[in-house]
């Protein structure tokens, strides 16, 4: 693994496989273009950032992450098979992200204190927003056209507030307790 690594403003396109691999701590994506590749960026260690990046048409999933402290904003994704942005770990941040187009779920959070703020969601063939683990926040979502849920919840002293779904298959699902709506 490498710690520190950043890619800034670099395009990859039509690539077969993921065309930003990260194993390591404090990583930066920032600023990269991803065409027609079969994943988009995938991170495995703490305080990852991926942002402002543009990631179209990929078979598998958007962006991947697994690490306490990421954040995941400002970016745009299009037409993604699989899941938009899939984040495990403690205390982390999806936040002003525009999707439009994925065959599973839009936004993936798992893991507790993270926050999934300001972000557009549409056009979703699974969950607009599924977020499962304590102390969690989902708030200001924008979620147009979703197959599944427009969110679904799972855990303990969760925050939903003002939130838009609009054109879903169901609205809201929580399992657990201490819920806020």
């Amino acid at each position: 693994s490498v710690n520190g690594l950043s890619v800034i403003g670099t395009s990859f396109f039509a690539c077969e496989g993921t065309a930003i691999f990260a194993d390591g701590h404090e990583t930066l994506v920032d600023g990269c273009r991803i065409d027609r590749c079969g994943a988009g960026v995938e991170s495995y260690g703490v305080n990852p950032r991926v942002v402002s990046n543009s990631i179209e048409n990929v078979a598998v999933g958007a962006i991947e992450i697994e690490g306490d402290g990421a954040v995941v904003t400002r970016n745009k994704l299009r037409m993604s098979g699989g899941h938009g942005i899939r984040v495990s770990g403690a205390k982390v941040h999806v936040e002003r992200n525009t999707l439009h187009g994925a065959s599973g779920h839009g936004i993936e959070v798992t893991g507790p204190g993270g926050f999934v703020e300001k972000n557009r969601v549409e056009l979703i063939g699974g969950d607009g927003v599924s977020a499962q683990g304590a102390e969690l926040t989902v708030a200001t979502n924008r979620l147009t056209g979703i197959q599944g849920f427009g969110i679904r919840s799972e855990g303990t002293q969760l925050l939903i507030e003002r939130n838009t779904i609009t054109d879903s298959g169901h609205g809201l699902d929580h399992t657990g307790s201490g819920m806020t709506i």
